[in-house]
C-alpha cells in the first residue's frame, strides 16, 4: 500500500474548517449510500457465494465511491478563472499548388 504524503494546505485556516465539515458531510452521504449498496449484495448472499463475482460487484462499489469522493472534493473548489471557451487557433492557409517538377522532354 502507498504511504501517503501529508499535504500542506493551499488556503488560509481561516475558512479551512468551514470547507473541512462541508466536505465531510458530503463525503458521510455518499458512504451511507456506499454501506446501503453494500448491504444489499451482501445480506442475503449464500455462504457459497461469498466470494466470486460479488468480490467484482464489491470493488465496483469501492471504486465508484472514490471516483464520487474525488468528484465531490473537487466541486467544492472554487473555479478557475477561465469565464469562457477560448477561441481557437485561426486555420493554416490553405497548402500551395505544387509546380510540376518533372524534367522536361524536347
Amino acid at each position: 500500500m502507498l504511504n501517503p504524503v501529508p499535504s500542506t494546505p493551499s488556503t488560509p485556516p481561516v475558512d479551512r474548517e468551514a470547507r473541512r465539515q462541508a466536505l465531510k458531510q458530503r463525503l458521510l452521504a455518499l458512504l451511507e449510500q456506499t454501506a446501503e449498496r453494500l448491504t444489499d449484495e451482501l445480506i442475503d448472499l449464500p455462504d457459497e457465494q461469498l466470494f466470486g463475482p460479488v468480490e467484482y460487484r464489491l470493488r465496483d462499489h469501492a471504486r465508484r465511491l472514490a471516483a464520487d469522493a474525488h468528484q465531490s472534493a473537487l466541486d467544492g473548489r472554487k473555479k478557475g478563472a477561465t469565464k469562457a471557451l477560448q477561441p481557437s487557433a485561426p486555420a493554416a492557409p490553405p497548402t500551395p499548388a505544387s509546380s510540376d517538377t518533372s524534367p522536361e522532354t524536347s
